[in-house]
């Protein structure tokens, strides 16, 4: 018979609990944290191989969900990075430009789909059933509404695909006017919008707040890059609105609000790598299966556990 646990105190933005603490017959303390398990889950993120002198060998560990995240956002950022150069753009066709944009799209919706993988599957690994050693099958999709972190990869997920419409219909360099901006401009903005909440649940989850920020953490600077991103993509979707004379609004705003926000995006994802590559805490047996998946209390990030 293992030790009696209890959940003493919660933590989360509104109805969302995305952290937990339990404290055992025995008096000791664990601290459960939604992103920490998700992002550090044994089953999606195996264990990093070591190379020499025993360091993590973090940066190529394709067996993880977590670097594949990383690289494909860092792929399709660079995809809408480059386009938005003005030396780019003058060396080649508007054509190319528009390939090299829906290239970004699709690396980042593949990316966006691994995410809500991850948190789906990942919070598939506690409850009721583990306890009962029930073995839970990965699944490609499920309703998860009671879970903040499931909302914020799916809304982004929903985002990247309005970036597929709308670099798609881009393809098409002969629209212009209200065909532009009905086509290519509306999808456009949605994407953004969708990138806007997205960041800001992202960083709820992060905060267990929707109003107070936690700094000084590896978790806050990815989702403090990702904001930014988004406000610029933002910038450049409103910038991009096309006159009826057929030329846009803010041209070089527009392109300027893509490279930063490509930048930030690629910056995030970079960031990922280190945060995942940390051990992943464990968690006593007898508590796997009462828990929910729910960021580390103290402001340095120990860990998902901590002991009093």
């Amino acid at each position: 018979m293992g030790e009696r646990w209890n959940l003493i105190a919660t933590r989360g933005p509104g109805p969302f609990v995305t952290q937990e603490v339990w404290r055992s017959e025995g008096g000791e303390t664990v601290v459960l944290d939604s992103r920490c398990r998700r992002k550090r889950s044994p089953r999606l993120n195996p264990a990093l191989r070591r190379g020499a002198h025993g360091k993590r060998a973090f940066l190529w560990a394709p067996r993880r969900l977590t670097w594949w995240i990383s690289v494909l956002f860092m792929i399709g950022a660079t995809c809408f990075a480059v386009p938005s150069l003005s030396v780019f753009a003058d060396a080649t066709s508007a054509m190319t430009v528009a390939v090299v944009y829906l290239a970004g799209s699709l690396f980042f919706t593949s990316a966006g789909y691994l995410q809500l993988f991850e948190s789906i599957n990942a919070g598939r690994e506690s409850g009721p059933g583990a306890a009962q050693g029930l073995s839970h099958r990965l699944v490609p999709l499920a309703w998860q509404p009671h879970r903040i972190d499931y909302w914020a990869t799916l809304v982004q997920f929903v985002g990247t695909l309005f970036f597929n419409v709308t670099t798609f219909r881009a393809l098409d360099i002969t629209l212009s006017g209200r065909d532009y901006d009905y086509e290519v401009w509306r999808p456009n903005a949605f994407g953004s919008v969708c990138f806007l909440i997205a960041s800001y649940l992202a960083d709820a989850e992060i905060s267990h707040s929707f109003w107070h920020q936690r700094v000084r953490t590896l978790a806050w600077w990815i989702a403090a890059a990702n904001m930014v991103g988004s406000v610029a993509f933002g910038v450049s979707a409103v910038s991009a609105w096309e006159l009826p004379s057929g030329a846009m609004l803010f041209t070089d705003t527009a392109r300027l609000g893509t490279l930063v926000g490509a930048v930030c995006f690629f910056a995030g994802a970079f960031l990922l790598l280190p945060e995942a590559a940390r051990e992943q805490p464990e968690v006593p047996a007898d508590l796997v299966g009462t828990c929910s998946p729910v960021h580390a209390p103290a402001p340095e990030e120990p860990g998902c556990r901590g002991s009093d």
